[in-house]
């Protein structure tokens, strides 16, 4: 990256949001850990404290930037409309398609599983839009755990903000691949 590709720093993310420097640089820390394409949109560096210190700091890209936004405005926001998501599908299927909620594969959780179908259901929040490749990375190793069980999983992604559409979808995907009417398996 050139120095004009960057657009901000951690400093004044933390002074933006009202953060101290040190947990900014814990959270940019944490999501190069868990995102390693994130690296490429930061920058570590340095700067002087008032006390003559060398400390370090990020310069962020526009994207690594707006990757830092979603987290700290709707980071606390996103579980809860995966919750409602998670209702909502309760509802609609109750109990006869039996939805697992958080199913555990390998060192992954699944948003929601339909075990029957072996329907793997993703509800991607905003912040899913910074995390394209790792979402992609994912999947290929949840892929890879479940077919060395016996299962061939199928995968729908539901946008936050698009869940009827989402619901839809889900729809379907089961009609096409159920031999009987999906209908009979909905309240």
């Amino acid at each position: 990256m050139k120095e004009e590709d960057f657009v901000t720093d951690s400093k004044l993310i933390a002074d933006e949001f009202g953060k101290r420097h040190d947990s900014v640089i814990r959270t940019i820390e944490s999501i190069i850990k868990k995102e390693k394409f994130y690296a490429r949109e930061c920058s570590l560096s340095q700067y002087k404290d008032t006390t003559g210190r060398k400390l370090k700091m990020y310069a962020l890209t526009k994207k690594g930037r707006d990757r830092l936004y979603y987290r700290y405005q709707f980071g606390a926001y996103s579980p809860r409309l995966e919750k409602a998501f998670g209702e909502w599908l309760e509802k609609f299927f109750g109990e006869k398609l039996c939805v697992e909620k958080q199913r555990k594969v390998g060192k992954y959780r699944l948003d929601f599983f339909i075990p029957k179908f072996s329907l793997i259901i993703e509800y991607d929040e905003k912040e899913h839009e910074f995390k394209r490749e790792s979402d992609i990375h994912r999947q290929k190793e949840i892929n890879t755990l479940l077919k060395d069980s016996g299962i061939s999983p199928m995968w729908i992604r539901v946008k936050e903000g698009m869940e009827i559409e989402g619901i839809r979808e889900i729809l379907h995907k089961l009609d096409h691949i159920s031999k009987d009417s999906i209908m009979k398996f909905i309240n």
